[in-house]
């Protein structure tokens, strides 16, 4: 039986889209600051066009549900939202730092991930993960926390640890010594979501759409202009079919 999943992630400066066809992935992605509310649906709509599917066809959807910008978080989720209660089909909701691991296995078979996230203020999303199966178990429990505390991580747990994403260049700034290499990947990938969200789907983790929520590890989000804006374009979205 063919499985078709559709992945959205726009959780950082990123913003990607990608598909799954029995294996098979297709995808679409762009860097893209301040422009994924632009660039996300008609994503979407050229990889089902190129497909030749329609959003009924779906077995499922599947989003980056943060830690990330609030902006990014909540606009992927929308549109996911949208998407999957519109198609009644269910959704998947991952981690943006699992994503990242599953980027630096699909670049190079780390099979141990350190991933963080820039999140402004001097501060960071980050989570270290361990492969297992075809999947990955948290080490530490994602957090947001003073950049310094990955590099005690690695002090405490020395072995092959893979670096990835916006994070670590806020890590670099802080720590004052030799500057760490570049990190394997900065921006997650919808192509890496869609590995773990076909498994979760296939263990029967799908949910309603309106399930799903958005992890922002922060207790308190500041709303900026451009938050507002998205915040507001999303309420009661309901795409056509």
């Amino acid at each position: 039986m063919t499985t078709r999943v559709l992945a959205l992630e726009s959780a950082t400066e990123a913003c990607s889209v990608a598909l799954w066809v029995d294996g098979a992935i297709e995808s679409c992605y762009h860097l893209a600051p301040q422009q994924q509310r632009q660039q996300l649906l008609p994503m979407v709509a050229q990889l089902l066009a190129q497909a030749g599917l329609s959003l009924t066809a779906l077995d499922a959807v599947a989003v980056s549900q943060g830690p990330g910008s609030f902006t990014g978080v909540r606009l992927g989720l929308g549109v996911a939202q949208g998407l999957a209660f519109g198609a009644d089909r269910p959704l998947v909701g991952l981690s943006t730092l699992m994503i990242l691991a599953q980027g630096a296995y699909r670049l190079s078979r780390s099979e141990q991930v350190v991933a963080a996230i820039d999140a402004r203020l001097k501060q960071i999303y980050w989570g270290s993960y361990q492969r297992q199966g075809e999947g990955w178990q948290a080490v530490t429990a994602e957090a947001l926390s003073t950049p310094l505390t990955p590099l005690d991580f690695l002090a405490e747990y020395p072995g092959a640890w893979s670096r990835v994403g916006t994070g670590w260049s806020v890590i670099n700034a802080q720590q004052g010594s030799e500057p760490l290499a570049a990190p394997a990947l900065l921006y997650p990938h919808a192509q890496d979501l869609l590995p773990l969200a076909v498994a979760a789907w296939q263990r029967g983790e799908a949910v309603a759409a309106m399930q799903v929520r958005p992890c922002y590890l922060r207790d308190q989000v500041a709303l900026t202009k451009q938050d507002r804006a998205v915040t507001g374009s999303l309420q009661g979205y309901s795409p056509r079919q």
